[in-house]
């Protein structure tokens, strides 16, 4: 008998091992399922988590709430998002799952704080989405799809702690993007910077937002742009047309003599002429100056935009663009460039949204927050050195790797 002990604690340990070598997470918790009793499996999982009834609260996840943020969609199902906020805010929030989103959709549209757990909730194991069996039933309910691309067409998404290109994540994106609906701007802050990583994000227009991790310290770097970012997050509001660097001029060239330049002369003679109707101290005056002087230039603007990758159009804003592209998606395409000798990033934006207020609004806001954090200094952040818009480019720290 004891004999049979002994082999059978060999067998379950052998099994253990073989679960954990398994790559994918999604198959690892498929064959543990399968592994134990159900009231073992669900036992096990509640064990492990019971901590978060009781764990000091990270600060990076107060945090996340003071940000005056409208809602989170987790895929975690611990009780540290709620008690957090119960802590910031002094109330419960709104509340959500996965498997029951029928009538949870509208709650984008409402002025109340919401969290929804996507792959359940601690207490529920009915709600628990942890392996592949689970993760296909969830993308087969009608209710949890629409939620999903309801939350990327109509929010700005920021994904933290998660890699946008999850695979729970990643397919939604991936079926917006071939349908052809355009997406507003979403932003990810994630300590991966491999070039794979910034390809597929760009493809899906989703800007990153690198730190370095202090060794395994994830919360200070957070914390600073956090804190770079807190009061400045508003609902929606019409950003203000970007500023070039180039030095203010007056106008002083007709439009049809700007079209004799090269592309990148006019671009320059134009942006100077930009910073001198935008300099302007009356911001509605400066902005309504702005739009006149972009509709009586628009064959000098359409000309400007002309950029290619290959002389002579490959210089732009006096970069060299380095051809192929290192990412690109359908808001623009991202070039690694060259200028005194330093390698840049260089974002030209698709001419298609100049005309496209949305999307042009999208590109505003974008420089907005970039320049906020670069004006904030957060150490290892990559930053936004030079913006432009006539065309809409952003120039940018080139990260190798």
């Amino acid at each position: 008998m004891l004999l049979a002990d002994v082999e059978a604690r060999k067998l379950r340990r052998g099994h253990v091992r073989a679960i954990r070598s398994l790559p994918d997470p999604w198959d690892a918790f498929s064959t543990l399922k399968g592994a134990m009793a159900p009231s073992s499996y669900h036992s096990v999982i509640k064990s492990e988590l019971s901590y978060s009834d009781d764990a000091p609260l990270p600060e990076v996840i107060k945090k996340i709430w003071r940000l005056r943020t409208y809602g989170v969609v987790t895929l975690n199902i611990d009780t540290l998002l709620s008690r957090a906020f119960a802590e910031v805010r002094g109330l419960l929030p709104q509340h959500g799952v996965g498997y029951a989103l029928q009538k949870k959709i509208r709650l984008m549209q409402s002025d109340k704080q919401w969290i929804i757990n996507l792959h359940g909730i601690v207490d529920d194991e009915e709600t628990w989405v942890f392996t592949r069996e689970d993760l296909a039933n969830l993308f087969a309910d009608y209710a949890y799809k629409l939620f999903m691309k309801t939350l990327f067409l109509s929010n700005r998404v920021i994904f933290l702690g998660i890699g946008a290109d999850d695979l729970a994540i990643k397919r939604h994106l991936d079926e917006l993007k071939t349908s052809g609906i355009p997406l507003d701007v979403h932003y990810w802050i994630t300590d991966r910077a491999d070039i794979k990583t910034a390809q597929w994000a760009a493809g899906h227009n989703i800007k990153t937002i690198f730190y370095p991790p202090a060794g395994s310290d994830h919360q200070t770097p957070l914390l600073r742009i956090f804190d770079a970012l807190d009061g400045h997050i508003e609902r929606y509001k019409a950003a203000a047309p970007v500023t070039p660097s180039t030095p203010p001029s007056n106008v002083a060239l007709t439009p049809q003599e700007i079209k004799e330049k090269s592309p990148e002369e006019a671009r320059a003679i134009l942006s100077s002429y930009a910073a001198k109707v935008l300099a302007t101290k009356n911001k509605v005056d400066a902005e309504n100056n702005y739009e006149n002087f972009l509709r009586a230039y628009t064959e000098a603007v359409n000309h400007a935009a002309l950029i290619e990758d290959f002389p002579p159009y490959n210089v732009v804003f006096g970069c060299q663009l380095m051809p192929p592209t290192i990412g690109g998606g359908a808001f623009g395409r991202v070039y690694l460039a060259q200028k005194g000798g330093n390698k840049l990033a260089v974002k030209i934006i698709n001419n298609n949204v100049r005309s496209d207020r949305i999307m042009l609004n999208s590109f505003r806001q974008g420089v907005e927050s970039l320049g906020m954090i670069r004006d904030a200094q957060i150490p290892g952040v990559v930053e936004i050195i030079d913006p432009y818009e006539i065309p809409p480019t952003t120039i940018m720290e080139y990260i190798e790797g």
